[in-house]
């Protein structure tokens, strides 16, 4: 009986990923599907990979009440992916709801380095097991680290708490090794929106 009989058998949801690119990103789009299909557990989560090519349509995405997102894009500064700035004024909707994922990942460039990572906190809704890159995210990487991510959740099941999951995230780069070079992992709390200015 496979993990999706047994779920089903007893009646639990299984564990939920979304893998968000920028269609306009051939290239990364491409990889992100490639990642998808190699995980060794992921039969055992609910994985849609969506490439839209309209930015707009990306910050529902990441919205998404889903167990683990994976945001892949070109980084740069000011913090963006791609075109889309990690601003709350875009990523958050009309009434303020931001990223509520227990695990986050963010396969930008850069992505794990202070700037991207404040921007992040201001969208969060809620802790998040944070997976970042603090320095070049290589293409390749999409294919060697996202799978074992999303085996992670696999093990974890549906709605894991953050700090489980930043556990596996390190004893998962011990694994990696070099292949895993300038990813790091860190649990984030949202910024306090009231102390903004």
């Amino acid at each position: 009986m496979d993990g999706h009989d047994l779920a089903a058998q007893h009646g639990a949801r299984r564990p939920t990923a979304r893998l968000v690119a920028w269609g306009r990103a051939p290239k990364i789009s491409s990889n992100l599907h490639e990642a998808a299909k190699l995980g060794a557990r992921s039969q055992e989560v609910d994985l849609l990979v969506k490439t839209p090519m309209r930015t707009r349509e990306i910050p529902p995405l990441l919205r998404s009440p889903v167990d683990l997102v994976v945001f892949d894009g070109h980084g740069r500064l000011p913090p963006r992916v791609g075109r889309l700035p990690l601003d709350p004024a875009l990523i958050r909707d009309e009434d303020g709801r931001g990223i509520v994922a227990p695990a986050f990942v963010l396969g930008a460039c850069g992505g794990a380095t202070e700037p991207f990572i404040a921007a992040l906190r201001t969208c969060l809704d809620s802790p998040t097991a944070f997976f970042g890159c603090d320095g070049t995210a290589e293409y390749e990487q999409a294919e060697t680290v996202f799978p074992p991510v999303v085996d992670l959740l696999a093990q974890l099941g549906p709605t894991p708490a953050p700090s489980d999951f930043c556990d596996g995230l390190s004893a998962l780069l011990a694994r990696l090794g070099d292949t895993a070079r300038g990813w790091t992992t860190t649990l984030l709390t949202p910024a306090d929106r009231n102390s903004r200015i």
